[in-house]
């Protein structure tokens, strides 16, 4: 079973994997806002934002090829959102900056476009940051202390938990198909694949129906215990204010 393409690098010792969990959190959801809410059209201030979070990622030893092919993986999702707005911009306004082909695109249209996959791929860098840099159970443990519904965090603890068993049930499935394929053609290999999906799901929901009553039969109440307990110190203190200071500045710069 193959598990570790969520916290893989969860175990290192720098700074900032020492850090609280609740600080990261706080720190990464900041960061998110003040990169969101940064007007459109300010590419110096999203430069430094690229900074801030680069900093951070050299700090953490984190290899940085790994956090941009992760960020880029939503990178298709926001682009494609985005690439429509020149052309409904200019559709809008009734005015176009622009002809290309033939096609009306407007250069303000372009601009929040350009601003959209900025704060796509910058939002995107700081969440894997913090899943890359904090373990999944600490990472519960932290919400769970900010008084995240429990509902919610028991929801994330069975998906983490049960999510890579999901993975390996499908491998084992496609090994089988492809095991048994003998140069089948397109159609009957997308039946295959559906009657897969739906195996899957099935089976899934037996083990769900299982675990459900080997809980129950063990007394579980919805209550989540552990041993550890989470400290806030002083390192937490001092990151939290440098970090905090560094995208207030950045705002501040882009007033003037």
């Amino acid at each position: 079973m193959k598990h570790s393409f969520i916290d893989r690098y969860s175990e290192f010792g720098s700074p900032i994997h020492g850090l609280d969990p609740r600080t990261k959190i706080v720190c990464m959801v900041l960061f998110v806002l003040a990169v969101v809410t940064t007007p459109a059209g300010r590419f110096r201030l999203f430069g430094l934002f690229a900074i801030t979070i680069a900093t951070v990622i050299v700090l953490s030893g984190v290899p940085v090829l790994y956090v941009l092919r992760r960020s880029c993986l939503v990178l298709p999702f926001v682009l494609l959102t985005a690439a429509f707005l020149p052309l409904w911009k200019a559709t809008a306004d009734g005015q176009a900056s622009l002809n290309l082909l033939g096609v009306q695109i407007d250069r303000q249209g372009l601009v929040l476009a350009g601003t959209m996959a900025v704060k796509g791929l910058l939002a995107a860098t700081a969440m894997i940051v913090l899943s890359a840099t904090t373990r999944f159970g600490a990472l519960l443990k932290g919400l769970e202390a900010m008084r995240l519904p429990k509902v919610m965090l028991m929801i994330l603890s069975f998906m983490y938990r049960y999510l890579f068993i999901a993975i390996d049930q499908s491998m084992r499935m496609d090994r089988a198909r492809r095991s048994r394929d003998c140069g089948s053609g397109y159609l009957r290999r997308m039946r295959t694949l559906g009657n897969m999906i739906g195996m899957l799901f099935v089976r899934s929901y037996e083990r769900s129906e299982r675990v459900y009553q080997s809980m129950v039969s063990r007394g579980f109440d919805g209550e989540i215990r552990n041993i550890s307990r989470l400290h806030i110190e002083s390192p937490d203190y001092i990151f939290s204010a440098i970090f905090i200071t560094c995208l207030a500045a950045i705002r501040v710069a882009g007033q003037l």
